[in-house]
């Protein structure tokens, strides 16, 4: 179970929301696979429309 990335990913957002705030922010901005992936999510939507809302 430990082996699973799954479980690291949920972890490490749990553990550092706002650090994953802003890894998401610049992947998003970079076009990257990540940003595209969780552009489908409602978060995204909100990133795109009011990203100070996020930062700050």
């Amino acid at each position: 179970m430990h082996n699973e990335p799954t479980a690291n990913v949920s972890t490490t957002s749990d553990t550092n929301s706002s650090t994953s705030h802003t890894v998401f922010i610049q992947a998003a901005r970079k076009g990257s696979v990540c940003g595209i992936t969780a552009s489908r999510s409602p978060l995204a939507q909100i990133i795109q429309q009011n990203p100070q809302s996020i930062i700050s």
